[in-house]
């Protein structure tokens, strides 16, 4: 009977133990407000053209400052922007690059048209829109490029004669290869 008795006390121990907690231990907790996360169904608007802040071309041990460069950036639907722009590396000449960014999900991807009718989203971008700035780091298989632009005042405003030049060829090849044909892609 003991045995009995004794078992019985544990467990009505364990029972009041495990109960609700009492008022003054609910005051003393800490209440954290949740955490809320943004999530962004739609694109930013980054249209608009930009001339360079800073950048820098690195590949292998070798890192050499982008001195002038002209970004600019068309939207082409509510989640697409085409765009094009020049980059001038030290002692090199101007080199144009062409595309169209995607954003999906909050993020910037690189709309890469496949074939005749198909899309692929490549990751090898960061693209980070803040006021009036763009960030774009863009990974290659060599190296990367990083360049920050702010949004021109006046649309006019170009470094030199060859990078007006590099930025009028990459104009020209956006629009051959990339916008006269998204019309007609399927979209991912």
């Amino acid at each position: 009977m003991p045995f009995k008795i004794i078992i019985t006390t544990l467990i009505a121990i364990l029972l009041t133990a495990c109960g609700t907690p009492s008022p003054t231990e609910i005051v003393t907790k800490e209440t954290k407000p949740p955490v809320v996360i943004e999530t962004y169904n739609s694109a930013p608007d980054i249209s608009g053209k930009y001339s360079l802040s800073q950048g820098v071309y690195s590949y292998g041990s070798i890192s050499k400052e982008i001195i002038a460069s002209t970004l600019v950036i068309e939207k082409l639907d509510s989640d697409d922007f085409g765009f094009y722009y020049s980059a001038k590396v030290t002692k090199l000449s101007p080199d144009n690059y062409f595309g169209i960014f995607h954003y999906k999900d909050g993020k910037f991807y690189n709309r890469v048209l496949e074939t005749n009718t198909t899309t692929s989203l490549e990751d090898n971008i960061e693209l980070i829109k803040d006021d009036e700035k763009i960030k774009l780091t863009v990974h290659t298989t060599t190296g990367k490029r990083i360049i920050i632009w702010k949004q021109k005042v006046k649309s006019n405003l170009i470094d030199t004669q060859e990078l007006e030049d590099a930025l009028k060829e990459a104009k020209s090849n956006y629009i051959q290869i990339y916008k006269e044909r998204f019309e007609g892609f399927t979209k991912i």
